[in-house]
């Protein structure tokens, strides 16, 4: 329960808020945020402040979405969007990243 708070006071400090979601964008980085943020310290992970980190998971799931920046209930054929079966092609995380649309 401890971290629980102590993550959710973090993410507070950070000023993330999800009450009001209008803004879309196309190219997010690795944390689902779009491409040209700029971190203090250079993650939103770890706030220097107050000497809190969370995992990658905590940061993404506290803002609903999966490592692919969909909302967490997506269900993928072949498991994941990265790969296309008519192909066979694989798409590395960070060129789908590119191209990806999500909405805050």
């Amino acid at each position: 329960m401890k971290n629980s708070v102590l993550t959710l006071m973090f993410l507070m400090c950070l000023g993330l808020s999800h009450a009001i979601a209008s803004t879309c964008v196309t190219g997010v980085n690795v944390y689902c945020d779009p491409a040209d943020t700029v971190y203090a310290g250079g993650t939103p992970l770890f706030d220097e402040a107050t000497g809190i980190s969370i995992s990658k998971l905590e940061y993404l799931t506290l803002k609903g979405l999966n490592e692919y920046c969909d909302p967490m209930d997506v269900v993928y054929a072949g498991g994941t969007p990265l790969y296309n079966e008519e192909t066979g092609e694989t798409t590395p995380l960070e060129t789908y990243l590119e191209t990806k649309e999500v909405c805050y």
